[in-house]
C-alpha cells in the first residue's frame, strides 16, 4: 500500500520494493516458449475502490509500455477491456454513476498478440493511487502460448 500521491507510480516498482512480478517458471523455459509459439495471451484485473484507472499502462517482457486506452500495441498487440474503473469513461459514455462512489468496482484487460516476446507483464503503472479512501488490488492471470 502507498500513502504517496505525486503522480504516477509502477505498482511492483515503486509501491513493492523495486521489483517485477514474479512468474515461476526459469528463463530457459519462457524464452522456448516465446520462440516456438505463434501467439500469447494474459488478462490482468485492476480491482478499484474510489481509484481512477485513466492512464493505466502495462509494462511488458520486452521492456516497452502499453497505454490500456489505445487498445493497440504496434500492429501485433491488442488490448481489449471492460473498465468499471475510468471516471473519464464514465464522463464519455454520459452515464450519471459516480466514479468514486465508495464501492468496488473492476477494470479487466485481456492482451493477445503475436509477438510472443511481448509477454508476460512486467508491472503496471497507475495515476490515481494514494489518496485517502482509495484501495486498489491487481489480479494477474496466467500467460498462456499457442
Amino acid at each position: 500500500w502507498t500513502k504517496n500521491r505525486q503522480g504516477a507510480q509502477y505498482f511492483m516498482g515503486d509501491i513493492n520494493g523495486g521489483k517485477e512480478f514474479f512468474y515461476k517458471t526459469d528463463f530457459s523455459q519462457l524464452k522456448w516458449l516465446q520462440l516456438y509459439a505463434d501467439g500469447a495471451r494474459q488478462q490482468l484485473v485492476f480491482n478499484c475502490f474510489n481509484t481512477d484507472s485513466d492512464g493505466t499502462r502495462l509494462s511488458l517482457y520486452n521492456g516497452d509500455e502499453v497505454d490500456t486506452f489505445r487498445g493497440r500495441y504496434k500492429k501485433s498487440t491488442k488490448i481489449s477491456s471492460t473498465d468499471e474503473c475510468s471516471c473519464e469513461l464514465v464522463k464519455n459514455m454520459g452515464l450519471r454513476k459516480e466514479c468514486k462512489d465508495n464501492e468496488w468496482h473492476s477494470a479487466v484487460y485481456d492482451v493477445r498478440t503475436n509477438k510472443t516476446d511481448v509477454l508476460p507483464i512486467t508491472d503496471v503503472l497507475l495515476f490515481d493511487v494514494g489518496n485517502r479512501d482509495s484501495q486498489f488490488g491487481i489480479e494477474l492471470g496466467e500467460v498462456c502460448f499457442s
